[in-house]
C-alpha cells in the first residue's frame, strides 16, 4: 500500500489530475491537508476519494508547510510514502518500487523538471524543462524512515532511520507550475496576497512576489527551450 500526503490551498483545478497520476501506481490512500481553501478543493478531493484534514492557517507559511512534510506520516505503516507538493507528479512505476524492494533502497529522489504548455488540460502537458532546482526525495517507505529532516521548501532533506539507502533510480520529477501562462499569472497573483511580511523577508516563497511581467519572461524563456519529457 501507498499514503499519499499534500498541503494544499485553492487546488480545484490541479487536485483531480494529481489523485488521477498517482492512481496508476494502485493502491493509494491520499490525504490531503486543506489550508483555508475558498474554491471547491475541500468538496473534489472528498468527492475522489482523499481524507481532508482542515488546517487552521489560511496564510501562506513554509513553516508550517514544513512541519506538516516532517511529521504527518510518522504513523504510517504503508510500504511507500509520497509526502509532495499537488503539482510535483513522480513518474514512478510499481515496477520501479519492486526494484527498490530488492535493493533496500529507502527512499526516491526524483530529477527535476519544470513542465510547461498552453492548455487547460493538464495531462497534455508533456514538455518541460530539466531544472535541478526541483530535484526532491518525495518518496520513501516510512518503516524505516525515522526523520526525514526536510528543510524549508522541501527540495531537500537529510534521512535518518534504519540502514538509509538512496535509490539508485533517480525518476523524472514533474513539476507542474507553467502548465499555461493563464494558469501561472492567476497563481501568482492569488499566492501574493497571502504572503507574510517575513516570510518575505526571509525569502521563502519569493518566487510569489515576482511582478507580472518577470512570470511572463520566465514563462516565455521556458517555452521556448522545452523538450518532451512525458
Amino acid at each position: 500500500m501507498i499514503e499519499a500526503y499534500t498541503v494544499v490551498w485553492n487546488e480545484e483545478k490541479m487536485l483531480p489530475y494529481y489523485l488521477k497520476h498517482y492512481r496508476q501506481l494502485g493502491d493509494v490512500k491520499f490525504t490531503v491537508f486543506n489550508q483555508g481553501s475558498t474554491d471547491r478543493t475541500k468538496e473534489i478531493a472528498q468527492d475522489l476519494g482523499a481524507k481532508v484534514v482542515d488546517l487552521d492557517y489560511p496564510l501562506m507559511s513554509n513553516q508550517l508547510l514544513n512541519n506538516v512534510a516532517n511529521n504527518c506520516w510518522k504513523q504510517s505503516k504503508a510500504d511507500w510514502v509520497i509526502m509532495g507538493d499537488v503539482d510535483e507528479w513522480l513518474n514512478i512505476h510499481p515496477y520501479n518500487l519492486d526494484e527498490c524492494e530488492i535493493n533496500k533502497e529507502t527512499h526516491i529522489k526524483g530529477t527535476g523538471y519544470a513542465m510547461v504548455g498552453d492548455t487547460d488540460d493538464f495531462d497534455e502537458v508533456t514538455d518541460g524543462v530539466l531544472d535541478r532546482m526541483y530535484n526532491k526525495t518525495i518518496m520513501f517507505k516510512p518503516t524505516r524512515i525515522k526523520e526525514m529532516n526536510y528543510t524549508i521548501g522541501c527540495h531537500s532533506c537529510n534521512p535518518v532511520g534504519d540502514k538509509i539507502k538512496e535509490s539508485f533510480i533517480q525518476p523524472a520529477l514533474y513539476h507542474m507550475r507553467y502548465p499555461s501562462l493563464k494558469y501561472v499569472l492567476e497563481r501568482y497573483r492569488a499566492y501574493r496576497t497571502r504572503l507574510m511580511p517575513e516570510e518575505v523577508e526571509k525569502k521563502w516563497g519569493e518566487q510569489y512576489s515576482y511582478p507580472d511581467q518577470k512570470v511572463i519572461s520566465i514563462y516565455y524563456r521556458l517555452f521556448e527551450n522545452k523538450l518532451k519529457v512525458r
